[in-house]
């Protein structure tokens, strides 16, 4: 059911992901971490990981500070406009759709379609279980705040990593995981020198000092941590299971713990530390593997986006579980772990649901305030 502007979508996506690694190697990986922003959307909530990595890839290109975007009927409708000759940026959202009584497809929220709740019994048949149809792939084109008249700049949204010194969110990661990281005497910290094992449950490295800086040390154990995510006790990923199956399959799990690591590298981003140029052209059999897998197939680079969005959460919620040990009243939740933030949209919606003895302006208006909180850009 894809449209032909989907279709186009991927390609260009994968055109640019491709064309970005066969020019820069690794580095679009240090590009990402430099320039990365926790974007917005008009109500403040963030973007899935293929968005955020698309706009922040955006900001840097045109050297915007201000980390907001906007549809341009949110634009509008917040009193802004978009400045003449402003080219928007495209992004891919997601849609459940479940079928009506007279069986065409409808769009609704995700709870609805998870759920079956509230549904109009004047549209959809309630008795009926198995409503659901395909969740269908949409473009979205977005303004950033910098491409509007009448709205005021902020400056750089910076993540919130104070709380994290870059030389121990690697151990905090490994240890809570449990899974150890073993450093051992090498000739080479290639040659299979770096590699997860997941029969034991344990990463292997060569000694510290083998490594050319210590971010590329904490980067490698990232990149070695996302493959451990995949574990049958955690993710389960398929890709990690059938690893050595499939030389496609390898490559698609090579490029999931690369991506994933390429997020996570905010962590342990230092202004004193840098990638070498012997740290990137050592991986250019992952770069030849990645462009041509990705030639092949360009669905997989949304797939190995999604992989690498569940390996991210699952490390974000160990480090946010640590950090919240030491958080006494506070109101930064910015890695509150997301099954916390699911819990409390739920319990927001009971309520909703049980306070049905208010007039309709004032029903109105706790809708409206609820969609503008949880509004979620997937």
């Amino acid at each position: 059911m894809e449209s032909s502007l989907v279709k186009q979508y991927k390609e260009n996506l994968t055109n640019e992901f491709i064309k970005g690694l066969e020019e820069k190697g690794l580095s679009w990986k240090k590009g990402w971490i430099d320039n990365f922003n926790n974007c917005e959307n008009a109500y403040g909530k963030g973007y899935n990981l293929l968005n955020n990595f698309i706009l922040s890839m955006f900001m840097s290109k045109h050297n915007y500070s201000d980390n907001r975007f906007f549809t341009f009927k949110q634009a509008e409708k917040l009193g802004y406009q978009i400045k003449k000759g402003e080219k928007a940026v495209a992004i891919l959202k997601k849609f459940p759709m479940l079928y009506d009584k007279d069986g065409r497809l409808r769009i609704v929220t995700w709870k609805q379609y998870y759920t079956h709740e509230n549904l109009d019994p004047k549209i959809f048949d309630l008795n009926k279980k198995n409503q659901r149809g395909p969740i269908v792939p949409k473009i979205e084109f977005l303004f950033n705040a910098h491409q509007l008249d009448g709205i005021e700049l902020k400056k750089q949204n910076e993540i919130k990593n104070d709380k994290v010194e870059s030389s121990n969110a690697v151990e905090i990661i490994s240890k809570n995981m449990e899974v150890p990281i073993i450093n051992r005497e090498t000739d080479s910290i290639f040659s299979n020198g770096c590699y997860y094992n997941p029969r034991e449950d344990k990463i292997y490295l060569p000694n510290k000092e083998r490594f050319n800086s210590t971010y590329y040390y904490n980067a490698t154990c990232l990149h070695e941590l996302a493959h451990a995510t995949g574990a049958e006790k955690r993710l389960n990923r398929e890709t990690l299971k059938k690893y050595h199956s499939d030389p496609k399959i390898r490559a698609q799990e090579e490029l999931v713990a690369e991506i994933t690591s390429a997020y996570m590298g905010v962590y342990i981003k230092d202004v004193n530390s840098s990638v070498k140029n012997d740290d990137i052209n050592n991986h250019k059999a992952y770069i030849n593997s990645w462009a041509k897998l990705l030639k092949e197939d360009n669905n997989l680079i949304i797939e190995s986006f999604d992989k690498a969005e569940k390996a991210s959460e699952y490390i974000e919620n160990i480090l946010s579980k640590e950090l919240n040990k030491d958080l006494d009243n506070s109101n930064d939740n910015f890695l509150q772990p997301k099954h916390e933030l699911i819990e409390k949209c739920y319990a927001d919606l009971l309520n909703l649901k049980e306070e049905n003895n208010v007039d309709n302006n004032q029903d109105r208006e706790k809708n409206n305030k609820f969609r503008g909180e949880y509004e979620l850009y997937r």
